[in-house]
């Protein structure tokens, strides 16, 4: 015989709407209890052990359970944050050791001769400096251009744009790095 849909049915909850059993499975359940020993049975536990529960006295907690649950969330959090701490150092050192492995492996030829080596940092901040003459010049020409051809309004209209993004920058980032607190 199958038992499940009228076990089901002894276990709704009468107080959720969706459990409610309708007329014709109140029948069913009722036709199916005359006949089933088993389910008869489970419906007397169940009965059983739901006079037990309304029966039973509220439990307190120990003295003391607070403040011993604050100090334990307190040791928890630390010992999270010291992991995340470990963690993340032992990130850093494993990326600034591949990186100086492979600082060393390009510039291996170059530390072999001293010469080479000072002609190339002098090669290369001439090209960051010409690198950054450049960009300037093109920052200035753009500048230029766009104060001839964008009206004052536009201008007024961008200011207020980029205001409104670093104040929800500023808002975001707050939110982001101080979270809600517990507060017991």
């Amino acid at each position: 015989m199958i038992h499940q849909p009228y076990e089901d049915w002894l276990l709704a909850n009468p107080n959720r709407s969706e459990e409610v059993l309708s007329a014709e499975q109140s029948v069913a359940l009722r036709d199916h209890m005359a006949a089933c020993e088993v389910c008869r049975q489970f419906a007397i536990a169940l009965n059983a052990v739901d006079s037990q529960m309304q029966m039973a006295s509220m439990m307190a907690p120990e003295p003391g359970f607070t403040n011993r649950w604050k100090v334990r969330f307190a040791e928890q959090r630390i010992r999270i944050q010291r992991r995340q701490s470990l963690t993340w150092l032992g990130i850093c050192l494993a990326s600034a050791a591949i990186v100086l492995g492979l600082i060393l492996m390009v510039s291996w030829p170059l530390v072999k001769s001293p010469e080479l080596l000072v002609l190339v940092t002098i090669h290369q901040a001439t090209r960051f400096l010409l690198l950054i003459d450049a960009s300037r010049q093109f920052l200035v020409g753009l500048l230029f251009a766009a104060s001839i051809n964008i009206p004052w309004i536009g201008w007024v209209l961008a200011a207020g744009v980029v205001s409104l993004l670093g104040v929800l920058w500023v808002v975001s980032y707050r939110l982001i790095t101080n979270p809600r607190r517990i507060i017991i």
